[in-house]
């Protein structure tokens, strides 16, 4: 979680789905959209620098400035 000015934002690194618990990630997501907090989620096979870099208000600008 990160407390920023803009508010509280979650940050779900997804592992690989075992089907324990299908949709809890989902339900999740959508109850803390419901009170107002941002979201950000990165697939489990997803290219986490490409991911990350398109959130430079969560995240900061990165070191290239972008």
């Amino acid at each position: 979680m990160y407390d920023l000015p803009s508010g509280a934002v979650a940050v779900f690194v997804d592992g690989p789905d075992d089907g324990a618990a299908p949709g809890r990630d989902e339900d999740t997501e959508d109850a803390l959209r419901d009170v107002g907090w941002s979201v950000v989620r990165i697939p489990h096979e997803a290219d986490y620098r490409s991911v990350v870099g398109g959130y430079p208000s969560v995240f900061g600008p990165g070191r290239n400035g972008r």
